[in-house]
C-alpha cells in the first residue's frame, strides 16, 4: 500500500484530528485539514491530493456534496463522503457528484482503509478508462472513416464529426433522419436488403459499397461494414463504419479505363509479339490479327527463325539475335518478305529478358517504307525543281533555253525519246528545236523522212493548240502521224514507231498566261507515263515562265536598240556601232544622213498619223536601197542615218541614187502627199578620219540640201494639187492676170503687185491637207465636210510660213476667205479689218470661177458675173472694190 496524499474536510475539529491521527497510523499522508466546502476546493486546487475525505454537512454556503462535485469536475480527484446521515435524499444528492465511497460515522479503521483503497483503485481504473475513452473519441472524431449508429428503423442516432468533413453535413442535418435521404437511388434497395439481413444476424457484416450524396450534390463512394449491436444495451443499434473510397474508386475506374484502353490499343496494334529462346526458337506468340502471320502458328511454334524465314530475311534476323545475346541491348532491324508477288517490309525490335529469353516485337512497315520512298522521291523532285528554278533565273542570255529544257525533260523521262519544239505565233507553226534519245537511230530516221527532223516546221491544229494551252500532260495525239500533223506520211510514221519501239506519245504545252511558247513530246516505249506527271507539269510551267521571261528580255533588248515606229536601229545603237567601227580601224566607211523635209509641217497640218506614215515609207525606202550588212538607223524625229562599212565611192553613190529614184517612184504612186528627202553622204578613205567627223560631214551636206528643199517641197505640193485635179495651171494664170490688172487699177506699187501675184498662185496651197473626197465632191458639202474644207486656210498659213519666199503672204493666205459682213472664215473678220489684198483676191477669185467652166457648172457671161458681184457687194465683197473691179472692163 502506497502512501496516498489525503485532504480531510471536516468542520468539527475533534473529529478531524481523530481522522488525521488514524490515517497517519494507517500509513497515509494527510496534507491538509479543511473545515468548509469553499476551503476544500481551494486547498484541493493547491495541493492536488490523491483523495479527499469529505464530510457532507459543512459550515458555510457550500456543503460537502457541492464541494465534491466541483473538485471532481475541475480536478478529477476521487472523493469519499463522511456522513452521519444515510437518508435517501442525501444519498440521492451524493450520487450526482459521482463519489467513490461512503463512510458512515462512526466507522472502524478497517472500514476506513477499505473505503480509501477501493476509492483509489476505482479512480485509477476510471482514469485509465477515461484515457482510453478520450483516445478512442479522438480517433473517432479525427479519423477519416465515418462512424454511424442507426436504430432498427435505419434512423441516424449518432454520427462522427468526420461526416461534416467528408460529406459536409452538420449533425442537425442528418440526426433523426433515415439513410434513404442520403443514399444514391440506385443503391437504396440493395442497402435496405443488406440492413434487413444484418438485423437478423448479430456481428459484423462483410464489406459492401454504397454511394452517398455530398451536401454540394455530388456523389461519394464508401466501403461499409455494419456491426449489429442492437442487443447490446450499451449501444442498442447497428454501428456503421464507412470509409470514403471515392478517390480509390476514381483511381480504380481510371486504371480500369486505362486497362481497357491498353487492351484496345494492344488489340489494335499492328505488332506481332514472339517469345524466343537465345537460339532463336519460337516459344510463344501474340497478335491481334492472325492474318498478319505468314504461316499458321502450328507451323512455327517450336522452330527456329532460320527454319521459317527465307533468305536474306533469316540472315538479317539471325544477325540481330546474335547482337542481342552478345550486347544484351535492344536491337532493331528491318527485313522484307514477298508473298503472292507483293513485297512487304517489317521492323523487328528484339529485347533480351532476364530468363535467357528474347522478346521480338515485329511490325509490318510496308506503308511507312512506301511513304518514305514517296517522300524521298518528293524531296528529290523538290531538289530538282529548286535547282532548275535557280538555273532558269541565273541562265545567261546566250544559253539555249530549249536545249536546257530538252536535257531536263530527258532526265525526268528516262529512256524515252524527247522532242522539244518552239512555237511561232505569227505563222502558227511548231518548229523542232531539239531531239534527245535518237542518237543511234538518227541516220535511219534521215533516210526515212529524207530531211533533218531538227528544224522541221509543223502547222499547229486548233485542237492541239487547245490541248497544249492546258499545260497538262496528255496522250493525244496518240501517234507520230498525228504528232507531226500528218506532214510525214502514215507509212513512214509507222516505220519510225516500230524502229524506236514507240507505244505511246505524251505531250505537254510550254505555256503561261494563255501564251504558247512551244511543246514537249515524249515518245515512250510503254503505254503508261514513264515519269512523274506532276513533276513534268511543274517543270514545264517553270520552263514556260523562263521562256516568257526570255521573250520579254528579247523584246526589251530589241526595244532598247530599235526605233519602235520603224523597226530600224535607234540612235544609241548607231552611236555604239560608230565607236566600234572607230576601234576596229576600218578604212573604208560610208555615212549617209537623211532628213524628211517638212515632217513637222505634215504633222501640224495633217496629224502625226500621216507623218508616221511618211516615216515608215522613208525607212522602207532607205533599208531597201542599202546592202544587207549596212546599219540603217532612225536617229530621232525626221533624221535617218546609214553606216556602211567596207564600201567604195561608186557603191555609196549608187545607194543614194537608188534612194532618190525610189522617192520619185513613190511620189508618182502617191501624188496626194509627195515625199521630199534631204540626203548627205560621204566616205572615209583613211582610218585616221574619225567616224564622228564623218557623221558631221554628212550631216552638214544634208543640211545644206535641206535649205534648198524647202521651196522645192512647196512646189511639190502645188504639183500634187494639180495632179490630183484640185487646181489647174490655167486657173492660176487667169487669176494672176486678173489680180495684176486689179492691183494696177488700184494704183498699188510693184512690190505689192508682186505679193498679189504670189498670193494668187499659193492661196489654195492649204488644200494639200484636205482629202480629194471633199475637194472633188460634185454635190453640196455636209456640215462636217464644210468644216473640214474651211481648214485649208489655216493649213495654207502653216505651209506658207514653212517657205521663206511665202512668209510675206502667209497672213493673207489665212484671211483670204473672210467676208465683208464678217460671215467668212476662219477668223470672222469684217470690213476694213480684212487686209486689202484679201478683199481684192476674193472679188477676182469669184469672177474667175464664175467665168470658167467647172465639172458641175458652165461658165457665166461677163454680165451675169458682174450682176452676181453686185448682188453680194456689201455682204461677201467690199462694195467699193466691186465698183472699182467692174470699171476695169
Amino acid at each position: 500500500m502506497s502512501k496516498a496524499q489525503i485532504l480531510v474536510v471536516e468542520d468539527e475539529r475533534i473529529v478531524a484530528s481523530d481522522i488525521e491521527k488514524r490515517l497517519k497510523m494507517l500509513g497515509y499522508n494527510v496534507l491538509e485539514l479543511a473545515t468548509s466546502g469553499e476551503e476544500a476546493v481551494e486547498r484541493a486546487k493547491t495541493i492536488l491530493p490523491d483523495l479527499v475525505l469529505m464530510d457532507i454537512v459543512l459550515k458555510g454556503g457550500m456543503d460537502g456534496i457541492s464541494a465534491a462535485d466541483t473538485i471532481h469536475t475541475l480536478l478529477n480527484i476521487p472523493v469519499v463522503f463522511l456522513t452521519a446521515y444515510a437518508d435517501p435524499d442525501t444519498l440521492s444528492r451524493a450520487k450526482k457528484s459521482e463519489p467513490y465511497g461512503y463512510l458512515i460515522k462512526p466507522f472502524e479503521e478497517r472500514e476506513l482503509i477499505a473505503a480509501i483503497e477501493i476509492a483509489l483503485e476505482k479512480h485509477k481504473k476510471f482514469s485509465r478508462l477515461k484515457d482510453k475513452e478520450k483516445h478512442f473519441r479522438f480517433l473517432i472524431e479525427n479519423g477519416s472513416d465515418i462512424i454511424l449508429v442507426i436504430d432498427s428503423n435505419g434512423i441516424f442516432e449518432y454520427g462522427s464529426p468526420s461526416i461534416e468533413n467528408i460529406l459536409g453535413y452538420k449533425p442537425d442535418e442528418y440526426l433523426g433522419k433515415g439513410g434513404r435521404d442520403f443514399i444514391h437511388p440506385d443503391d437504396a434497395d440493395g442497402i435496405r436488403s443488406i440492413l434487413e439481413q444484418r438485423k437478423k444476424t448479430p456481428g459484423v457484416s462483410p464489406a459492401f459499397e454504397v454511394r452517398a450524396r455530398h451536401k454540394n450534390g455530388s456523389w461519394r463512394s464508401f466501403e461499409v461494414i455494419a456491426n449489429n449491436m442492437l442487443n447490446d444495451p450499451e449501444v442498442s443499434g447497428i454501428v456503421i463504419n464507412a470509409r470514403d473510397i471515392t478517390d480509390r474508386k476514381t483511381a480504380e475506374d481510371g486504371l480500369n479505363k486505362a486497362h481497357q484502353e491498353l487492351k484496345a490499343i494492344f488489340e489494335a496494334l499492328p505488332d506481332m509479339f514472339f517469345l524466343l529462346d537465345n537460339e532463336g526458337t519460337i516459344l510463344d506468340y501474340n497478335t491481334s490479327r492472325l492474318s498478319d502471320l505468314l504461316v499458321p502458328p502450328e507451323r512455327f511454334l517450336g522452330k527456329k527463325i532460320r527454319e521459317i524465314l527465307p533468305e536474306p530475311a533469316a540472315g538479317i534476323v539471325g544477325q540481330a539475335l546474335r547482337e542481342v545475346r552478345e550486347k544484351g541491348l535492344l536491337t532493331v532491324t528491318e527485313y522484307s518478305l514477298t508473298k503472292d508477288g507483293e513485297q512487304d517490309f517489317y521492323e523487328a525490335r528484339l529485347l533480351p529478358l532476364p530468363v535467357s529469353q528474347i522478346i521480338a516485337i515485329v511490325r509490318k512497315v510496308t506503308d511507312r517504307k512506301r511513304a518514305e520512298e514517296k517522300q524521298r522521291k518528293y524531296s528529290g523532285d523538290l531538289d530538282f525543281l529548286s535547282k532548275t528554278a535557280m538555273d532558269f533565273v541565273r541562265m545567261p542570255v546566250e544559253q539555249d533555253l530549249f536545249k536546257y529544257i530538252a536535257e531536263k525533260v530527258k532526265s525526268i523521262a528516262g529512256s524515252s525519246m524527247v522532242i522539244v519544239s518552239s512555237y511561232n505565233e505569227s505563222s502558227d507553226m511548231l518548229r523542232v528545236k531539239y531531239i534527245l534519245g535518237l542518237e543511234e537511230h538518227y541516220h535511219d530516221i534521215l533516210k526515212l523522212i529524207k530531211a533533218d527532223p531538227v528544224g522541221m516546221d509543223f502547222k499547229l491544229s486548233r485542237e492541239a493548240k487547245e490541248a497544249y494551252l492546258s499545260g497538262e500532260v496528255v496522250d493525244a495525239p496518240i501517234d507520230l502521224y498525228n504528232l507531226t500533223f500528218k506532214k510525214i506520211s502514215k507509212k513512214v510514221c509507222s516505220k519510225i514507231e516500230t524502229l524506236l519501239s514507240i507505244k505511246n506519245i505524251f505531250t505537254i504545252g510550254l505555256c503561261h498566261s494563255e501564251e504558247l511558247f512551244g511543246n514537249i513530246a515524249i515518245l515512250s516505249p510503254s503505254h503508261a507515263p514513264p515519269f512523274n506527271v506532276s513533276l513534268m507539269e511543274t517543270f514545264s510551267n517553270q520552263a514556260s515562265v523562263a521562256l516568257q521571261r526570255r521573250k520579254a528580255e528579247d523584246q526589251l533588248k530589241y526595244i532598247s536598240l530599235h526605233d519602235p515606229l520603224t523597226g530600224l536601229y535607234n540612235r544609241a545603237f548607231f552611236e555604239e556601232e560608230m565607236r566600234r567601227l572607230d576601234m576596229e580601224r576600218i578604212e573604208s566607211v560610208g555615212m549617209i544622213m537623211c532628213d524628211v523635209d517638212g515632217l513637222k509641217l505634215v504633222n501640224d497640218i495633217m496629224g502625226h498619223k500621216t507623218g508616221d506614215g511618211l516615216l515608215m515609207a522613208v525607212s522602207g525606202i532607205i533599208r531597201d536601197a542599202c546592202r544587207r550588212g549596212d546599219l540603217v538607223a532612225r536617229l530621232g524625229g525626221d533624221e535617218f542615218a546609214v553606216l556602211l562599212p567596207n564600201i567604195n565611192q561608186t557603191d555609196l553613190d549608187g545607194i543614194c541614187h537608188r534612194i532618190k529614184h525610189t522617192i520619185r517612184t513613190y511620189n508618182a504612186e502617191n501624188p496626194e502627199l509627195p515625199l521630199s528627202l534631204s540626203i548627205g553622204h560621204t566616205l572615209r578613205s583613211h582610218a585616221n578620219v574619225g567616224i564622228t567627223d564623218l557623221f558631221k560631214e554628212a550631216d552638214n551636206i544634208m543640211y545644206r540640201q535641206k535649205q534648198d528643199n524647202h521651196d522645192l517641197l512647196i512646189q511639190n505640193f502645188i504639183k500634187a494639187l494639180k495632179t490630183r485635179g484640185v487646181i489647174s495651171g490655167g486657173r492660176i494664170i487667169r487669176l494672176e492676170n486678173l489680180i495684176t490688172h486689179f492691183a494696177m487699177a488700184m494704183g498699188l506699187s510693184e512690190i505689192d503687185i508682186k505679193e498679189m501675184k504670189l498670193l494668187a498662185n499659193f492661196c489654195d496651197i492649204g488644200k494639200i491637207g484636205i482629202s480629194d473626197k471633199i475637194l472633188l465632191k460634185s454635190q453640196s458639202l455636209d456640215p462636217r465636210e464644210l468644216a473640214e474644207m474651211k481648214r485649208h486656210c489655216e493649213i495654207g498659213y502653216h505651209v506658207a510660213r514653212f517657205s521663206s519666199d511665202l512668209i510675206p503672204v502667209a497672213d493673207l493666205v489665212l484671211k483670204h476667205h473672210e467676208w465683208w459682213n464678217g460671215q467668212g472664215y476662219p477668223l470672222g473678220l469684217s470690213g476694213g479689218d480684212i487686209p486689202l489684198e484679201c478683199r481684192m483676191l476674193a472679188i477676182a477669185e469669184a469672177y474667175e470661177a464664175m467665168t470658167s467652166d467647172r465639172p458641175h457648172s458652165k461658165a457665166m457671161s461677163h454680165g451675169e458675173s458682174v450682176a452676181e458681184l453686185k448682188k453680194y457687194a456689201g455682204t461677201q465683197f467690199d462694195p467699193v472694190l466691186v465698183e472699182k473691179f467692174i470699171t476695169m472692163f
